[in-house]
This record gives structure tokens, C-alpha cells and sequence, in this order.
């Protein structure tokens, strides 16, 4: 016999603890990832300009 009170419209009634802890842990590495290519991309950008100007 099935429960029909146990039926749902929520998404967060569905979606559980354990899976939206796992889409808040994706969403932190990628950005603290994006930091790190920015910070790299900063760097390569100041040791061109500091060539660019000893070249001239």
C-alpha cells in the first residue's frame, strides 16, 4: 500500500541534505579554482608588460 501523503512539491524536501552539501562543495572548489587561474593570469600579464618595456 502506498502513502499518497508523502508526495511533494518541494525541491528541497527531495533534494536531501547529502546531495545540496555536494552541490555547495562543487560550486566552492570551482571558484577557489577561478582564483587560482586568475591570480596565475595576472602574473603572466605583468611579466609581459615588464619585458614589452625593457624591450623598448
Amino acid at each position: 500500500m502506498q502513502d499518497n501523503s508523502a508526495f511533494s512539491d518541494s525541491y528541497l524536501k527531495g533534494v536531501g541534505i547529502d546531495r545540496g552539501n555536494y552541490l555547495l562543495g562543487f560550486t566552492l572548489s570551482w571558484n577557489i579554482t577561478n582564483l587560482y587561474r586568475f591570480n596565475s593570469k595576472v602574473k603572466e600579464q605583468q611579466y609581459l608588460t615588464q619585458s614589452l618595456k625593457q624591450d623598448f
